[in-house]
């Protein structure tokens, strides 16, 4: 197995079955209340030749280090993204234990509670903008099939909050162009 050396994370071992995929040993993230995660950085199965990206990993831990600067706080700001995201999924199934289930959240920032962390992933866009994004792959209670994600541009913003399906955009996801990306094209403006 190969490793290769972070500054900000140790030394990262490449994934056994995915050679493209480099992982750590678990860190505190004070995003999630310092619970203990691995971080993987994942280049791009186009270009999976560390050679051949010169400034791959001083990129990717730059967007690590933003996000690793945000906290509880940070996270509590971001809670109608992923109470929003768990009304319109409770609305489009209509499950009765789901419906009550979520009557019962009085208030968005309590959405976490229902929310499991279990990983963080910095990858180069393979498209757009090419940038670098962080996402947080959750477990979550109302959609146990595909979880929940939360992707930030550059470690710093969230930029998308939708269901796990390997797009950092919501561009990317519905081939638009980036200026119609509601999240994205705020970014670009602040």
């Amino acid at each position: 197995m190969k490793t290769i050396i972070s500054q900000t994370l140790g030394v990262l071992t490449q994934a056994q079955q995915l050679e493209n995929w480099w992982v750590s040993e678990s860190i505190e993230i004070p995003f999630f209340d310092n619970q203990k995660l691995p971080i993987t950085f994942i280049q791009s199965e186009t270009n999976n030749n560390i050679a051949n990206d010169q400034n791959w990993l001083s990129d990717w831990e730059n967007a690590l280090q933003n996000f690793l600067k945000l906290t509880k706080v940070d996270r509590i700001v971001i809670s109608h993204f992923a109470f929003d995201n768990a009304r319109e999924f409770v609305e489009d199934v209509n499950d009765e234990y789901l419906n009550n289930w979520f009557m019962n959240i009085t208030n968005e920032k309590l959405i976490w509670d229902y929310i499991k962390f279990t990983g963080v992933y910095v990858e180069r866009r393979a498209f757009g903008d090419e940038d670098i994004y962080v996402t947080i792959a959750c477990e979550c209670e109302w959609e146990q099939e595909h979880g929940l994600q939360f992707v930030f541009k550059q470690g710093k913003k969230v930029v998308r909050v939708s269901e796990q399906d390997g797009h950092l955009t919501d561009a990317d996801a519905w081939g638009l162009d980036d200026s119609e990306d509601d999240l994205l094209a705020e970014f670009e403006i602040n």
